[in-house]
């Protein structure tokens, strides 16, 4: 039997204490910066849940190791432990993980590639060490060193959150799946042609130590990919909006220098028609108003919050405003502020574009009185903008700084709220964003005094 000493078997079973908390921690690890608003009794209930899967995982995992060492031969023991833990990983992550698919396919790849090369140079230090230093104690001393790696790279594999990007390389996905094929077959020929002189032990101990650092370079190099990739998709998609709301944002402001000339031309009319009343023309002055009549119709939510640019923007978002949504608003706005006319439209435009689609989706479903809030006004040496419209979600997917969009096409979409996020920054502010009460809620806070953050 494999197991057939204290000096074996206590190794072994420290291996599945410290396999098992790796696989909660990679399993569960990223999720916990997603968790900074919890209550006590909730981060109490939470860790009590995890140290409760990471007993079971022990328990199970020892018992299948015993059972694998009465029923395969020493040769073959590798290669069904190796099964069974990343069969257990698989099961684990798909039943109790809540990262998304495709993460959890890197997060599984990676952890059984490093965790089978660790398992693999854990036994060739072991047989080296009792080699030269002699076998017992010292080799068990070995074996537990090495394992001590596997919660560390648990701990590596939740640096990289796979989670923040919409879409991943699959040429980064079959280099992951292919190094792990390649330690399968490594195992596999360990297994079938066991090493005995040390010669070839430190043959397969330098293969195994390689095959462990390209994991780790692989997992770094996928993620830095992935986040090249989103950058550029984010400044593309940030350069497009730019450019189209500054479009329009000179359009809109063609639009109110004509209201502006109308106006003029109003009291010139109105000088006329005071004319027509004093000289008591009334037929004429009859004639006049029928024809001037259906020209001035007031326009809808018309705003005048005494910043021309913010005039502006939000005149222009106001008219796409559907008659069955309510908005309401508290605009108490500086004359001048330090900010770029083309991002505070960028800023603007994100903001209320979203509250007016997601009111159309739920108007569509049946709400009745779908509403936006709007509220701007300075707040010390900060301008604060509230903007929050009834929503039917009762939680959020965060994606980097902004929300996951729940349109169909994500690749394209989501951006906003991170456009919004860096606008913000970019004065040395925050953008924060919440479900409360039925509404979907986004607060920007942006320095009015301080000028733009240092890069």
């Amino acid at each position: 039997m494999r197991f057939s000493s204290i000096i074996e078997l206590v190794p072994w079973v420290l291996q599945q204490f410290l396999v098992s908390v790796a696989y909660v921690f990679a399993c569960h690890g990223i999720r916990y910066r997603r968790n900074q608003n919890e209550n006590t009794a909730g981060m109490k209930k939470r860790n009590m849940r995890y140290v409760t899967e990471g007993a079971v995982l022990l328990v199970l995992f020892t018992f299948l190791g015993i059972a694998a060492d009465l029923i395969f031969q020493n040769s073959m023991f590798l290669v069904s432990w190796s099964v069974i833990l990343w069969g257990g990983l698989a099961l684990y992550l798909h039943f109790f993980s809540e990262y998304r698919p495709k993460t959890k396919f890197i997060v599984w790849c990676s952890m059984i590639a490093g965790l089978q090369s660790l398992t693999s140079i854990a036994g060739q230090m072991s047989f080296l060490t009792g080699t030269y230093l002699g076998s017992g104690w010292p080799e068990a001393a070995a074996r537990f060193l090495v394992y001590l790696f596997i919660p560390a790279l648990a701990v590596y594999l939740s640096r990289w959150n796979f989670d923040d990007f919409e879409k991943l390389p699959v040429p980064g996905l079959i280099l992951i799946l292919s190094g792990d094929f390649s330690l399968l077959c490594l195992v596999v020929t360990e297994s079938v042609w066991p090493t005995s002189g040390a010669d070839e032990v430190k043959r397969f101990l330098v293969t195994y130590i390689c095959l462990f650092i390209i994991v780790l370079a692989s997992i770094y190099a996928l993620y830095s990919v992935c986040k090249g990739q989103d950058s550029i998709l984010l400044l593309r998609e940030e350069k497009q909006q730019l450019e189209k709301e500054k479009e329009r944002f000179y359009m809109a402001k063609e639009q109110m220098e004509e209201i502006r000339s109308i106006r003029h031309d109003l009291k010139n009319q109105r000088s006329y028609m005071k004319i027509l009343l004093q000289e008591k023309r009334y037929q004429e002055l009859e004639n006049y108003f029928s024809e001037t009549d259906a020209s001035f119709t007031a326009p809808k939510n018309y705003v005048n919050c005494g910043n021309k640019s913010v005039n502006v923007i939000l005149n222009m978002e106001y008219a796409k405003v559907d008659s069955e949504i309510t908005i309401d608003s508290l605009l108490v706005v500086p004359p001048v502020l330090p900010y770029q006319d083309d991002e505070l439209c960028s800023l603007l435009t994100n903001l209320l574009d979203n509250a007016i689609e997601e009111c159309r989706r739920i108007r569509e479903k049946g709400e009745t009185e779908p509403k936006i809030r709007l509220e701007i006004y300075p707040e010390a040496n900060y301008l604060y903008i509230l903007c929050c419209n009834t929503t039917d979600k009762s939680t959020l997917s965060y994606w980097m700084d902004g929300v996951r969009s729940t349109k169909e096409d994500q690749v394209q979409h989501g951006y906003g709220t991170q456009i919004v996020a860096r606008i913000a920054e970019k004065y040395n502010g925050c953008a924060e964003y919440s479900v409360q009460d039925g509404f979907f809620v986004a607060k920007i806070l942006m320095e009015m005094t301080g000028g733009q953050k240092n890069d």
